[in-house]
């Protein structure tokens, strides 16, 4: 029960964060080059002002952090017993969720050459972690350690061989696509 208040705790801490972006920096974010150089909050909004660099600073730290913790949470054995995976995993999507947006008003949603190709690189993995998400949740579990399960029979492909060395050695495989450990 207290996972899931804390997972709506980082989501309210999400939307809050992108909130008072929007409010603060959507009249700067919007207009044009020209008209931003004469708006009094272009020294801190501009992607190399005070307030703009930090945020570009921050949201790319969370992105490393959300990213670097999670990863390696999972694969050291010395941390499984720091807290459960699926609490992990929450903070690794909010933190790299609001890191993009960050980013996005570090630059004032305006970029062009490599920048621009960084950026669009982040919001396809970004998008690509929300699809995975959803498709996570969506994909039903097998009653088998949450694993689907599919079995090859190799009978037909012994068949086909030739060869006194396949004949006799009936091969049963059962295929674990979740852990991909093979049974026989």
């Amino acid at each position: 029960m207290a996972h899931r208040f804390f997972g709506l705790f980082l989501l309210l801490l999400a939307l809050t964060a992108a909130v008072v972006l929007t409010l603060n920096g959507w009249d700067y974010c919007f207009a044009s080059a020209e008209d931003r150089v004469f708006m009094p909050e272009h020294r801190a909004m501009r992607p190399s002002g005070d307030l703009s660099h930090g945020l570009g600073i921050i949201g790319a730290t969370m992105i490393t952090v959300g990213v670097v913790m999670y990863s390696t949470r999972k694969r050291v054995n010395a941390l499984w017993n720091l807290g459960k995976l699926s609490v992990w995993l929450e903070i690794h999507i909010t933190l790299c969720l609001l890191g993009p947006i960050l980013v996005l008003y570090h630059s004032t949603f305006k970029s062009g050459g490599i920048a621009a190709i960084s950026l669009w690189a982040m919001f396809s993995v970004a998008g690509s972690g929300i699809i995975g998400r959803f498709l996570y949740v969506w994909i039903p579990r097998a009653s088998s350690n949450g694993a689907f399960r599919a079995k090859l029979v190799f009978r037909s492909i012994t068949a086909t061989k030739q060869g006194d060395s396949y004949r006799g050695n009936h091969v049963q495989s059962d295929l674990y696509i979740g852990g991909l450990e093979n049974r026989r």
